[in-house]
């Protein structure tokens, strides 16, 4: 704001906002009915002024991204500084998600399946995690899109990440996240992810298993027909880990319930 306020004024403004959108007064008129009590959470609230960025730097984090403010000398004479801003993702969801590819890893450690077949189910279960998963679900007789995974959930990235607006321990994460949970977990890098065996392919053929490739890219398992996998394309990846695409009566099986199987095989759920 271009104004000076004390904390207090703000809060108060945000409690009669509150109070005005998400409170029916006429509710509290029946006594059956509870009033509303939304209400901000005091705990999650952060009031940043401008002198305190001017100290240190000041940080909030909102839905899992991180904020940080900092400050620079304009060079005016008057000794004004200029604020800028970085976004990151918390360290609460890094950790998060880490432990997730970790999980992963031991499943498949721990997996008395054949090592092909267990390799297999874990180069697909990195690739969907590591993009955006795009499918249809049915709810009477009306289909809802659903998209999932880590690159939905901090897309508005995307655009800050060959720039300075993303912090560095966001950026490093995203490159090296998954490469390091194998090491953490003592397991070499399988094939898939394998930088030395790829050394003479091009970049765009070992990339699919990298959180910051897969986000510049939007990378996405379109799992829609006539836009995405089609019905022989999705047979054939399921396939791949051992889903059967034809029922007990060798016919075809419904393309929504291959969808359905992968998904939960893959760890994305449906």
């Amino acid at each position: 704001m271009n104004q000076h306020y004390e904390e207090k004024g703000i809060v108060s403004v945000l409690d009669t906002a509150v109070k005005e959108i998400f409170r029916n007064q006429s509710i509290g008129l029946d006594k059956k009915c509870k009033t509303c009590k939304t209400s901000l959470n005091r705990k999650k609230f952060s009031y940043i002024a401008r002198r305190e960025i001017g100290e240190h730097e000041k940080m909030f984090d909102f839905l899992g991204y991180n904020f940080t403010f900092h400050s620079e000398s304009n060079g005016k004479m008057n000794g004004s500084l200029d604020i800028s801003v970085q976004y990151g993702i918390t360290l609460e969801k890094r950790e998060k998600y880490k432990k997730r590819v970790k999980k992963l890893i031991r499943e498949y450690k721990n997996s008395d399946d054949e090592e092909k077949k267990k390799l297999e189910l874990l180069r697909h279960q990195i690739a969907a995690f590591t993009r955006r998963t795009v499918y249809l679900t049915k709810k009477s007789n009306t289909y809802i899109w659903k998209v999932k995974g880590f690159i939905s959930n901090y897309g508005e990235l995307r655009d800050y990440l060959e720039t300075d607006h993303v912090d560095k321990a966001t950026t490093t994460f995203l490159k090296t996240m998954v490469e390091e949970a194998f090491k953490e977990e003592k397991m070499a890098l399988p094939y898939f992810m394998n930088h030395e065996k790829n050394k003479k392919a091009k970049k765009e053929e070992f990339c699919g298993y990298n959180l910051y490739d897969n986000m510049k890219r939007n990378r996405t398992l379109l799992l829609v027909q006539h836009i995405g996998y089609n019905a022989k394309s999705l047979r054939a990846l399921c396939k791949q880990i051992d889903i059967l695409p034809t029922d007990c009566h060798k016919k075809w099986r419904d393309y929504d319930k291959l969808v359905r199987e992968y998904l939960i095989k893959v760890k994305v759920g449906y």
